[in-house]
């Protein structure tokens, strides 16, 4: 199952500059020969320009062995709109 929404409008300070973005939160539920959650959050620029995102995953695995877990957190944010050379 899959489902997203537009939470809010935030402001968001990158590089010292105020920055209008637009967030969508987003979560997914893994079934079948594997099983677990997915969450992600993105913090888009009307332009488009992906400013911020977030992610926490679990993937669950059955295995000889037994259950093997999978699990990752991570988010990356602008630190300046100007390009670096």
């Amino acid at each position: 199952a899959v489902g997203s929404r537009t939470i809010y409008t935030p402001q968001l300070i990158i590089g010292g500059a105020e920055v209008t973005a637009n967030h969508l939160h987003a979560e997914r539920t893994l079934t079948g020969g594997q099983e677990g959650d997915e969450v992600t959050d993105t913090w888009f620029r009307d332009d488009g320009l992906l400013l911020r995102y977030e992610r926490d995953i679990e993937v669950r695995t059955s295995s000889p062995v037994g259950t093997i877990t999978y699990t990752e957190e991570g988010e990356f944010e602008f630190t300046d709109l100007q390009p670096q050379t």
